[in-house]
């Protein structure tokens, strides 16, 4: 039934496809920068709730 399953709703090539792309992508996992790293260690978990993503709050700050 999971073979129908994945062939009718989803195809053999898209799924081929997928487990590839998942494959690869275990194999070359982004390096962090350590600057990142840091800038997110300063945020507490209550500037989270009234500021939201910290990743926003780092972009619109002007430079």
């Amino acid at each position: 039934m999971t073979f129908w399953a994945l062939t009718a709703y989803i195809g053999i090539w898209h799924s081929a496809q997928d487990m590839v792309v998942g494959l690869i992508r275990w194999f070359f996992v982004p390096i962090k920068e350590p600057q990142q790293e840091a800038a997110r260690k300063k945020y507490s978990w209550r500037d989270a709730l009234y500021f939201g993503d910290c990743q926003m709050i780092y972009e619109s700050r002007p430079l």
